[in-house]
């Protein structure tokens, strides 16, 4: 009887580490698909299965984590939690999932890392006074000309319960400080 309980525990620890990495995965596949891909082609996202936000969902989404949305579109993909936010104005893209813990940002951190495209500075941690824990990684791909895509991967918990989040953000520039500290070949 026992040996059945702890067989049963083992298989149901299992089974909830395998969705929480593919739901990571799938944050990630998420981001590289709608954000850095058509931020290194210069194309949009297609978004045409996905549930585009009313005025309404967004003012509730700002008044409820303090987010900024003047200027950005925010979208749903279907059977997914994350929240793709593109600016309509700049080369601007996130995807944000809320509920996941800090090692999730570790998680997706580490597939940008193993990412030969991209190069990577190394992940950190700070206390941000009321804001709590935020937790953050920088990385680059060089694209065309003298252009760059920039990933920030960003876990803050605000310390009130299922207050967390993971903000994948992604930015097409030109050759930045922070780029060119990783493509100093590119900068010169």
């Amino acid at each position: 009887m026992i040996r059945v309980v702890v067989l049963a525990f083992t298989f149901l620890f299992a089974c909830s580490f395998q969705v929480l990495a593919s739901a990571e995965k799938a944050s990630y596949n998420l981001f590289s698909t709608q954000c850095v891909n058509p931020l290194t082609n210069g194309t949009d996202p297609d978004v045409s299965q996905f549930h585009e936000w009313s005025d309404q969902e967004v003012l509730r989404l700002s008044a409820q984590t303090g987010l900024r949305p003047e200027g950005f579109r925010f979208w749903t993909p279907n059977g997914t939690e994350d929240i793709l936010v593109w600016s309509e104005t700049d080369p601007v893209c996130q995807v944000l999932h809320f509920g996941f813990q800090s090692s999730s940002a570790e998680e997706i951190w580490a597939m940008f890392e193993a990412d030969a495209s991209f190069r990577t500075q190394p992940f950190v941690s700070s206390d941000v006074s009321s804001e709590g824990l935020a937790i953050s990684g920088f990385a680059s791909k060089k694209t065309s000309g003298n252009r760059f895509v920039q990933v920030t991967v960003m876990f803050r918990d605000y310390k009130q319960p299922g207050a967390t989040i993971v903000m994948l953000t992604a930015v097409n520039v030109g050759p930045s400080p922070a780029s060119c500290d990783l493509f100093p070949e590119e900068c010169e």
